[in-house]
This record gives C-alpha cells, structure tokens and sequence, in this order.
C-alpha cells in the first residue's frame, strides 16, 4: 500500500497541495488478519485496542486520507479513522482497492460497495 500511497501523494502535490504518504498506524497484539476472522464482531474484539499511531508520529491538525487494501466489514478502517481522529488528525476521506463482502452478502442488499 505504501507505493500506491506514494503515487497518490505525489499526484495530489502536482496540484500545489502539499501531500506526504507516512505509515502512521500500527497493529499491536494482533497475531492474525481480519479477512481470517468470523464476522464483524469478532473483527471489532480482535482491533479494540489494537489500533495505535505509531511512535514518533505527530498527526494533530494534519488531513489524512487512509488507504486500506480491502475492506470486508469496514471495522479495521472504523477503527483506524477513530484512533486518527483521537490523536486529532481531520480524517479527509477513506479509500479502498477492493470490497470483499461478507459470507451470504448479496450485491442486492448491500447497498455499501459501488465501482468506478
């Protein structure tokens, strides 16, 4: 995700916005991915208190645009914009490369993905 981060930031300093991709959250304590857990709330368990800006890294004030590379249940990105906006960040917008739906999700009755 970092390069990708990389490009995005660059692309958006070629308008005159200044823009810097930084790996400012971390995951403490976790020993497994959330795409291997069993639904949302057990993804919700397995991040409180997980979640953390990093060290070192100062985010008050700053526009933040976070970028996951899949989203399931959208609880690892919940939690990454509330650590962000509890470390005073102003988180921008949230962007995803794939949605993966959970198990006996239909693409009728979830209206929360779209493609461009």
């Amino acid at each position: 995700m970092m390069q990708l981060s990389k490009r995005l930031a660059r692309d958006v300093r070629g308008t005159g916005l200044s823009a810097k991709a930084c790996n400012a959250l971390e995951s403490r304590g976790v020993t497994r991915r959330s795409v291997q857990m069993q639904g949302v709330v057990q993804r919700s368990r397995r991040l409180k208190g997980h979640v953390a800006v990093r060290s070192g890294i100062d985010v008050r004030g700053v526009p933040v645009v976070l970028i996951d590379d899949i989203i399931t249940s959208g609880t690892t990105m919940r939690r990454c914009v509330e650590v962000l906006q509890q470390a005073g960040a102003t988180v921008v917008t949230v962007l995803a490369l794939a949605y993966t739906p959970p198990c006996g999700s239909t693409q009728e009755n979830d209206h929360s993905s779209s493609a461009v």
